[in-house]
């Protein structure tokens, strides 16, 4: 946001800008004061976070934009297209409130993205329909069950050693009934608060009751030093 700021006041001289952000709304009642100083037009553009989406009734406002909305296409969550479908809608329901109609510009490298496609058309739920029918053909979730392990520890050589092992441990255990193995990998975040973060996701058939390892079983397996942390309905992979 500061970014944005800092570039729309040199190319737009005299644009009156307002930053909506952490930083920028601490205090009791610091979003309201923000939004109603937007309101009262002391701001041509209001630059902020995805707090903006929701909440935000001015009718002057009639355009709404959105930079690099690939950060919201492209995490690894199952729920990234229909979240970001979702935030995008409501983005886009922030502009043309009053009398005059809106518009909504999105930035993005992926044009083509269903979520993309089905902001301009509107067919939320011929997206929601394509969707389950992925999940189904890659038998993801709510279509298979899921865990996901994920350790971590101050060293990245002995977290990664600790996930080659349990998923060897799990590899004898669960295999030979149905279950796939995914991993071990690194985290998505590889590194947290100086601690080194690796994964293993487990996928098994939906109706399976084949009861997933308990918790202590698989700590007794582990460096004392690596801890464990158990997902057994993951969403973010």
């Amino acid at each position: 946001t500061q970014k944005v700021l800092e570039l729309l006041s040199q190319e737009l001289e005299g644009l009156r800008l307002l930053r909506f952000d952490r930083d920028s709304t601490g205090g009791r009642d610091g979003h309201r004061r923000l939004l109603d100083r937007f309101a009262a037009g002391e701001a041509d553009v209001l630059i902020g976070t995805q707090m903006l989406a929701k909440g935000m009734d001015v009718p002057r406002v009639t355009l709404a934009a959105v930079l690099a909305a690939d950060g919201l296409l492209h995490r690894p969550d199952l729920r990234a297209a229909e979240e970001s479908l979702q935030l995008l809608l409501q983005l886009a329901g922030r502009a043309g409130r009053g009398d005059r109609p809106g518009e909504v510009l999105v930035q993005t490298y992926s044009p083509e993205h269903p979520v993309i496609r089905h902001l301009v058309d509107g067919r939320y739920e011929a997206f929601l329909g394509e969707e389950l029918q992925q999940r189904e053909a890659a038998s993801l979730v709510p279509f298979s069950r899921a865990c996901l392990l994920r350790l971590a520890g101050p060293s990245a050589s002995r977290t990664a050693t600790a996930a080659s092992s349990l998923a060897e441990h799990l590899r004898t255990r669960l295999m030979q009934d149905g279950w796939l193995l995914i991993g071990p990998a690194p985290a998505p975040v590889a590194r947290v608060a100086g601690n080194s973060r690796w994964q293993l996701l487990l996928h098994g058939p939906a109706g399976s009751d084949l009861p997933l390892p308990m918790e202590t079983e698989l700590r007794a397996l582990l460096p004392a030093e690596v801890s464990l942390a158990i997902d057994p309905d993951p969403l973010e992979l």
